[in-house]
């Protein structure tokens, strides 16, 4: 008699926070609904499903009949629902408290929708650090899914990723179960039969008799192509028949009877990992080539499998350096959930009773910071995600948010300005964080003294979402010349220019910069102006030493930036050159290029968010240049323009005598677009 084979199915389903509506209509037309009605007809076949916390909300206010559904596979017992951070946040990058909660939310909606208690968790983008057993174990958990190749880099052989172990972290124990990475790109790609020919191989070439399939649920039907292939051509359908006709052999399980029934294969301890291809996207472009030229050496002399356990590359928390707005963005929302904690334990307002005002601004608060720590902006891979403007404001509205709620729960006396010197990035540089009723205004002091961030809490929008130009090793693929920037993007940005410099030269980044102040370091000044912080840097200039001031001014109860800048002759000789303060801003929908001569102002709009930004010279330029940046990134369907800024340069001619000192003033205000 054929021995049983046990083939375990956890299907993801998820979207960003914030996607637009019609884009959910679509894929919940296309892969969601289709694929539920299509399991139903198979009542033996068992699935896992885990579905985001933003899906699930969509489907209560839109869909209900698609909670329904699932409701009705669970009682009749051909679903087990898993659970997991409900924002979908990469676990080990945020605190245990919000881990704790986020699962904690996903788990009790769980409960009061579908009536049961969830055994397992989703481990987004399987990103596994030490800690991950401790934080599901904690939360009731007894489960995740991992892929096979987190067991590969802890030295197993083939024949060991198959079934499950046990791994633990300060005692806290939890079943691991390895996701197949054949199946992975066999379903639902190759044909139903390859599935089971699969499986006899497993039983025949290693003697095991369990497999898991874990991956996202997009595939089946929300993929270009897919919906073709897996309805309409009826992928879906004839893979559920073949596991019925199979079914005398072949059994499909909810994955906490699974473990009821089977042992472990043991105790495994797993290393910082992710899936192979997110370990490889965090690597910065120098190394992924050569980790391309490495693997293209050992797979000509047919070493590649042998070795390929200890090609561990990146970690997931490479993004955090690879892309310092992905840092700035990780690093705010930090800092707001410890402000969260420290409001909560503090009892501010002493009152806090569950259904009263105060109450629910802290869970509305903490819904919010919860929101900003959905993963998808965080890393840049196959997907657009950091690269996508849309996706980086939609977190920056739910901080900015958060951070309104806690003004009001602190009481702030307005109008305020508090100005805090600390390093809220980790960088071990200080930054200076500026806090109005209005703004939160960011001042980067090691990176040219720029603006960083400027949040309009009443909107809630940054105007400084950018991103800057960096290479990417799929570059190489691209057909046109591809431009990069030298640094972060900002507000600010201290640069000295040649004479009659071009706008396709600025917009190209090919000149030569004549000042070394537009990444240098700067100091804050000991004397602070009345509503402002000034800071300072020694530097040269066309060879010569200045010593060059900058005073930020800020509207209290207005959305208003003004800087004086001063430059101080420490030469033996008069000083001429062209200071041209760099001014980036996040307008949506703005391709404009231009270079107008003897400007003392420019406005502009943006429509979709509703605001108008007037900027204001105290001295005409002698010429102001404006272009879009667009980054080339990479999709699903191939290369895209990626809209990311629009740089405001205007370019003064400075004189300075001897022993002499010179100045310019820019004022920026935004302003409701009437």
């Amino acid at each position: 008699m054929q021995k049983e084979f046990n083939f375990l199915m956890a299907i993801h389903f998820h979207q960003p926070v914030d996607t637009v509506g019609l884009v959910f209509e679509e894929i919940s037309d296309k892969c969601y609904e289709p694929f539920l009605y299509a399991i139903q007809d198979f009542p033996s076949v068992k699935f896992n499903l885990h579905y985001s916390g933003s899906l699930l909300e969509w489907f209560r206010d839109n869909r209900p009949n698609v909670l329904e559904l699932i409701a009705r596979l669970i009682e009749t017992g051909q679903v087990e629902i898993v659970s997991g951070g409900f924002y979908e946040p990469i676990l080990s990058s945020v605190s245990y408290q919000d881990a704790a909660g986020q699962i904690a939310m996903m788990t009790g909606f769980l409960k009061a929708n579908f009536k049961t208690t969830p055994q397992g968790a989703w481990l987004a983008e399987r990103i596994w650090e030490p800690q991950i057993p401790e934080i599901l174990s904690d939360a009731g958990m007894k489960y995740t899914i991992i892929d096979d190749q987190h067991l590969i880099y802890a030295g197993c052989k083939e024949d060991r990723l198959y079934g499950h172990y046990m791994t633990e972290y300060n005692g806290k124990t939890l079943n691991v179960i390895p996701s197949d990475k054949p199946l992975r790109y066999a379903i639902p790609f190759q044909q139903p039969q390859a599935s089971i020919e699969y499986f006899k191989k497993i039983v025949r070439d290693y003697g095991r008799h369990t497999v898991c399939y874990g991956d996202d649920g997009e595939k089946f039907g929300a993929w270009p192509n897919t919906y073709n292939t897996v309805y309409e051509k009826g992928w879906l359908k004839r893979f559920l028949q073949l596991l019925e006709k199979n079914s005398s052999w072949v059994r499909t399980w909810k994955i906490s009877d699974y473990l009821n029934h089977a042992r472990a294969n043991g105790i495994i301890y797993i290393p910082n990992v992710s899936y192979e291809e997110m370990n490889e996207w965090s690597l910065p472009a120098d190394a992924a080539e050569s980790l391309e030229t490495l693997k293209q050496y050992l797979k000509k002399r047919n070493m590649l499998d042998k070795y390929s356990l200890f090609l561990r590359t990146g970690t997931w928390k490479n993004f955090l350096i690879k892309y310092p707005e992905s840092n700035h963005i990780h690093k705010r929302v930090a800092l707001a959930s410890r402000r969260f904690y420290a409001v909560e334990a503090s009892g501010l307002p002493p009152a806090q009773p569950a259904g009263s005002a105060d109450f629910d601004l802290l869970t509305r608060a903490k819904r919010e910071i919860y929101k900003a720590q959905c993963n998808c902006v965080y890393w840049h891979g196959v997907f657009g995600g950091l690269y996508l403007y849309h996706l980086r404001a939609s977190l920056f509205k739910h901080l900015i948010e958060a951070e309104r709620l806690l003004d009001i729960l602190e009481a702030k006396k307005e109008p305020r300005l508090e100005i805090d010197e600390i390093d809220f990035d980790c960088d071990g540089e200080n930054e200076l964080i500026v806090s109005t009723s209005k703004n939160t205004i960011i001042i980067d002091n090691a990176h040219g003294g720029a603006v960083t961030e400027w949040s309009l809490k009443t909107k809630p929008l940054n105007i400084v979402n950018t991103l800057a130009r960096r290479r990417e090793p799929y570059h190489r693929k691209a057909k046109k010349k591809i431009f990069y920037d030298n640094y972060r993007r900002g507000l600010f940005i201290d640069r000295f220019l040649p004479p009659d410099i071009s706008l396709k030269s600025l917009k190209h980044n090919q000149y030569t910069e004549r000042g070394d102040f537009a990444q240098g370091r700067y100091q804050v000044c000991d004397t602070r102006p009345v509503d402002g912080i000034g800071v300072l840097r020694q530097g040269i200039v066309n060879g010569s030493q200045i010593m060059l001031r900058k005073i930020f001014t800020f509207g209290k109860e207005k959305e208003t930036i003004r800087v004086s800048y001063t430059f101080d002759n420490l030469s033996l000789k008069p000083m001429e050159f062209q200071f041209a303060p760099e001014l980036n801003f996040s307008i949506t929908q703005d391709d404009r290029e231009s270079c107008l001569p003897n400007a003392e102002n420019i406005k502009f709009h943006d429509k979709i968010e509703g605001i108008r930004v007037d900027i204001d010279f105290s001295q005409a330029s002698l010429c102001l240049f404006r272009y879009p940046v667009y980054t080339l990134s990479q999709t699903q369907e191939g290369l895209e323009d990626n809209y990311q800024a629009t740089c405001i340069i205007p370019v003064f001619q400075i004189a300075v005598g001897k022993d002499s000192s010179a100045g310019v003033e820019i004022s920026i205000s935004i302003k409701d677009n009437v």
